[in-house]
């Protein structure tokens, strides 16, 4: 991967995490509008959604699922973000993907299989549970509705792959950068972004906690990050990607 890809382009165009145009159709009354799961489907199945779809908000360092939990729904994020955590076999946390608006969390359960990760809100973050009561066995209706959450459940799988090759693959800097740039995607309307603490950015990037300290300092010197409190920040795009062209030459 050439430096230069990492550019952050608009929001809406950053490859990797923006679902595909023939799955942004709206369901009808979904907050986050293009990155619904249920808009392609007749509108009388549509409906039929609403018994199964409860809201729930989560505040800052809530578990929304613990590893081996065995779930009985699915989650979408309307807003706010949550990481996902699993430990090594010599007790290392490694943070190994970040959800935000639109992701589908607690897919196991579709399955029948327990939790692989511990899910834990960053920000305060808004979701919808999907009861798996919405997905009867060897029934059309049933089969229709699994279609767009399989979809999204591969969508959300590359993303995990990308996250591998982008976040920890490259030097210290040009992951940070790239970081940065899905921290940004993730950001309040009002252009404020989650601030991690380091040990969660070297938990992320796979860097030591003396080295993403290190680095991070770099960037916020460097005018990169604006940080407003101990969890929030603003990202200066511009600065940004001025800072990722600088590692391609």
């Amino acid at each position: 991967m050439n430096l230069s890809d990492l550019t952050p382009p608009p929001r809406s165009r950053i490859h990797w995490l923006t679902p595909p145009a023939d799955q942004q159709p709206l369901c009808s009354e979904c907050a986050v509008r293009d990155m619904a799961l249920f808009g392609p489907l007749p509108g009388d199945w549509l409906r039929q959604t609403h018994d199964f779809v409860s809201a729930m908000t989560l505040p800052p360092g809530q578990r929304l699922l613990g590893r081996g939990h065995l779930g009985q729904a699915v989650y979408t994020v309307r807003r706010g973000v949550l990481r996902a955590e699993r430990y090594t076999e010599d007790g290392q946390r490694r943070i190994v993907r970040l959800a935000g608006p639109g992701a589908l969390l607690g897919s196991e359960a579709l399955s029948g299989q327990p939790q692989v990760d511990d899910l834990i809100a960053c920000t305060e973050v808004s979701l919808c549970r999907i009861s798996l009561g919405l997905f009867p066995p060897a029934t059309e209706r049933g089969q229709a509705m699994a279609v767009p959450v399989l979809r999204q459940l591969q969508r959300d799988m590359d993303a995990m792959v990308q996250w591998s090759v982008h976040l920890t693959r490259g030097s210290a800097r040009s992951r940070l950068l790239q970081l940065l740039a899905l921290l940004d995607r993730h950001a309040e309307a009002d252009g404020t972004a989650w601030l991690p603490r380091r040990d969660e950015i070297g938990d992320m990037l796979d860097l030591t906690l003396e080295t993403a300290s290190r680095q991070f300092s770099a960037v916020h010197k460097a005018g990169v990050v604006q940080v407003l409190s101990q969890q929030r920040m603003r990202i200066d795009r511009a600065a940004l990607a001025a800072a990722i062209t600088a590692l391609a030459h």
